[in-house]
C-alpha cells in the first residue's frame, strides 16, 4: 500500500500550477493578437495565485495528519498523469513552439485545463474534507479558464 498525505497531494498541485504558469507565459510571448496576449497573461497570473494557495495549504497541513491508503497503482497513475499528461515543465518551451499557431495553442490550453479539473476532482478524495472548499474554488477557476480559452478560440476561428 502507498500512503499519501495532504502535503503530498498539494505538492502535485503546485507542480501543475507552475507548469500552467510557464505554458501561459510562453503562449503570451508568442501571441500576435493583443487580446490573446492579455488572456494568456491573465491565465499565467491565475496559475501563480493557485500555486500560492496550494503552497499555503501545504504549509498548514500537518505532516503527521491522517494519511490515506491507496494502492501503488493509484500512485503510479497520479505520477504518470502529472509527468506525461499535464504540462511537463521540461518540455513546455518545445511544446509551445511546436504548436505553430494560436488555434493549436488554444486547443492545448483547453485540453490542459480539462486535465487539471480532472486531477483536482481525483485529488479531493485524498484530502481532508476541511480543504474541499478550497479545491472546489480552484476547480471553478479552472472551468472559467476553459471558458475563456473557448471564447478566444471562437474569435480566432473566425
Amino acid at each position: 500500500m502507498t500512503y499519501f498525505n495532504a502535503q503530498e497531494i498539494l505538492k502535485f498541485a503546485v507542480r501543475i500550477e507552475e507548469s500552467g504558469e510557464e505554458f501561459y507565459s510562453q503562449a503570451a510571448a508568442l501571441a500576435e493578437s493583443g487580446e490573446a496576449k492579455q488572456i494568456f497573461q491573465y491565465l499565467a497570473g491565475q496559475e501563480r495565485e493557485h500555486k500560492a494557495t496550494f503552497e499555503s495549504m501545504a504549509a498548514e497541513a500537518n505532516a503527521a495528519s491522517a494519511q490515506m491508503s491507496f494502492s501503488g497503482d493509484y500512485q503510479a497513475y497520479l505520477e504518470a498523469y502529472l509527468d506525461n499528461i499535464l504540462f511537463p515543465v521540461d518540455t513546455i518551451s518545445s511544446r509551445v513552439t511546436a504548436l505553430n499557431d494560436i488555434l493549436n495553442v488554444l486547443n492545448f490550453g483547453i485540453k490542459s485545463e480539462l486535465d487539471s479539473i480532472l486531477f483536482y476532482h481525483e485529488s479531493k478524495r485524498m484530502l481532508p474534507a476541511s480543504q474541499h472548499d478550497v479545491i472546489d474554488k480552484i476547480i471553478e477557476e479552472e472551468r472559467r479558464h476553459f471558458i475563456k480559452l473557448l471564447e478566444l478560440k471562437k474569435i480566432h476561428k473566425g
